[in-house]
């Protein structure tokens, strides 16, 4: 995908993260890592790496977990 669809997603989770930062399961999220090949700049990328640091385990996170594609994300 072109950096800029990737920049778009990223932007679109961000948004979420703020938006419904109060709201489960986003609400133990608390940390949001981007790494991979759109970390380090590239202008064409295979996918949008993010890893999500939450606050403790709970049943909130493994609702969060099972709603994120296991490959890549869908199209907004």
């Amino acid at each position: 995908m072109k950096r800029a669809r990737a920049i778009e997603l990223a932007e679109s989770v961000i948004t979420r993260l703020h938006t419904q930062r109060d709201e489960p399961p986003l609400n133990v999220v608390s940390e949001l890592h981007v790494f991979g090949s759109f970390a380090r700049g590239a202008t064409e990328v295979g996918d949008l790496d993010l890893d999500f640091e939450v606050d403790a385990p709970s049943p909130q996170w493994t609702a969060l977990a099972r709603s994120l594609p296991s490959r890549s994300f869908p199209r907004l």
